[in-house]
């Protein structure tokens, strides 16, 4: 019988460690939507491969909620029913998600809790507010990442220029964030115009339409499109090709999808930024095992070194090559044990 990649993730987390006799293993928990998610199997890649880099005999799971909330902590519960060694869990945030009954509840069973997402869900609770239980917030800014876009756009285009943007849904929060990025950006170059933004639902097929429309509307001149998300940059992307301009005007998406990354690789596209779920899924459980295993001493961190920005990382032609090799697990020899390497240098708000 044929193994499925998400049959072998499965099999990964059960497995990962050296087995010891008549022992119990610590268990540090990955908590995830679905591993029919590339995102999340790449996740659970990263935390697999922290375990697999200690020298202590760790036993690797991985759980995953769907995105309830209800269930997700009912699953904690019983994983903590089921084993008196459940000790770390690193988990994604989902809007909806709210960080205070997690909390709550891990505090409550003993078990140290790592949190990624914006700063939604935060709204009532912070790190340093609660016990040492609650190890860190690793903030994925989507400000930061319309900035990084925005500014790759600004590059490409010059001095002067117009550009035009697609929008994710209306009150979509991360959609907002990543326009404030861009509207940042334009507010430093005055001389570039920002000739019309629209949302296109984060889809490839509304990208297309509306592109065609300003090809037309503007008679092509457009130097730049800015896309809050990499399907539609590429639903952008096929406009042009319609129309004939690819290369002639520069587009930047965000997500890292792989169409996108192949699209910066043969020079259509000009830039994304990925989310690195691989270091997430790895980090969120190295900051939660050192907090166990008293490497770091949570309660004398400061603020800063408990909830921070992870610095947002630009893919280009000239290192998406590197990219995809990281991606494909050639070339990921991550340092789990360096947990701020990525932390922004930006203030805390």
């Amino acid at each position: 019988m044929l193994l499925t990649r998400r049959d072998l993730l499965k099999a990964t987390a059960v497995a990962t460690g050296r087995r010891s006799s008549g022992q119990q293993r610590p268990m540090i928990v990955n908590s995830i939507s679905t591993l029919e998610s590339p995102t999340y199997s790449w996740w659970a890649e990263g935390g697999a491969s922290f375990a697999k880099s200690r020298t202590q005999d760790l036993e690797y799971r991985i759980l995953e909620h769907e995105g309830d909330f209800k269930k997700c902590l009912l699953q904690i519960k019983e994983m903590k029913r089921s084993t008196d060694v459940f000790c770390v869990v690193n988990l994604d945030l989902f809007q909806g998600f709210s960080a205070r009954p997690l909390v709550d509840l891990c505090e409550q069973l003993q078990i140290y809790i790592v949190t990624q997402s914006g700063r939604h869900g935060l709204s009532d609770v912070d790190p340093w507010h609660r016990t040492k239980y609650y190890v860190a917030h690793l903030i994925h800014d989507q400000r930061q990442i319309g900035v990084a876009t925005a500014e790759a756009l600004m590059t490409a285009v010059g001095s002067r220029g117009r550009v035009v943007g697609l929008g994710g849904p209306l009150g979509d929060e991360a959609a907002e964030a990543r326009r404030d990025g861009l509207d940042a950006v334009l507010n430093a170059h005055k001389q570039v115009e920002l000739a019309d933004f629209r949302p296109a639902e984060w889809e490839a097929s509304s990208a297309y339409e509306v592109t065609r429309y300003w090809l037309s509307h503007f008679s092509d001149h457009i130097d730049g499109i800015w896309a809050a998300n990499d399907r539609m940059a590429l639903g952008a992307i096929e406009a042009l090709r319609y129309r004939r301009l690819l290369g002639t005007v520069a587009v930047t998406g965000i997500d890292g999808f792989p169409p996108a990354l192949e699209s910066i690789r043969v020079g259509e596209m000009t830039a994304t930024v990925p989310r690195d779920a691989y270091y997430a899924g790895g980090i969120g459980l190295s900051f939660g095992w050192q907090a166990f295993s008293k490497s770091i001493d949570v309660m004398s961190l400061p603020h800063n070194k408990r909830e921070f920005n992870l610095r947002p990382s630009l893919v280009n032609k000239a290192n998406v090559d590197r990219f995809l090799a990281y991606r494909q697990g050639a070339d990921s020899d991550v340092d789990w044990d360096d947990l701020w390497v990525r932390s922004s240098d930006r203030a805390l708000p």
